[in-house]
């Protein structure tokens, strides 16, 4: 069935601040609940992307930390930590299915294996902080947007493209 994601926090101020619910869209109703941290720090959620299987949802988080949840059992099943600000956005299946890129406020799109659980590279060049991400349909083509350009990045080298925003590559 079709099920909706949410993150609480500052926006979101009626629910409690740092989770993830889960809703069906048909009855409007909350289905599940999601402990993003249970520590007494205020983590807010940053975004939140579903899987392309539908069965896990990827957080970011005002920790810096990129937290992979398996949905039907609402476990942890992986911690990424590597963003030195808060990551903003996630896309899956850049390459492969175990492939995840991450952006960030820290000018930076972080590359994760999420079989390993490891970073497997990361792409700088952005001077502004990186607010999304988009995998070109053929996976062949990486999109970044930041506050100060647009790049184009191939998937089987990591070279950039294309800049669009900035006068010279």
């Amino acid at each position: 069935g079709s099920m909706l994601a949410s993150g609480s926090g500052w926006a979101t101020s009626r629910l409690e601040s740092g989770n993830i619910y889960i809703w069906n869209p048909k009855t409007r109703e909350s289905i599940k609940f999601i402990e993003v941290d249970d520590s007494d720090d205020d983590v807010e959620v940053s975004f939140l992307s579903w899987s392309p299987d539908g069965l896990k949802l990827v957080s970011g988080s005002t920790d810096n930390i990129v937290r992979v949840f398996q949905v039907d059992s609402n476990f942890e099943v992986l911690r990424l930590e590597g963003h030195s600000d808060w990551p903003h956005a996630a896309t899956w299946n850049t390459t492969q299915s175990t492939s995840l890129a991450t952006c960030g406020k820290d000018h930076t799109i972080r590359l994760w294996d999420t079989d390993l659980g490891k970073q497997t590279q990361i792409l700088e060049g952005h001077t502004e902080q990186v607010k999304s991400l988009s995998t070109s349909f053929d996976k062949s083509l990486l999109a970044s947007k930041s506050e100060d350009d647009f790049r184009l990045w191939r998937t089987d080298n990591w070279e950039t493209v294309a800049i669009v925003g900035e006068t010279s590559m």
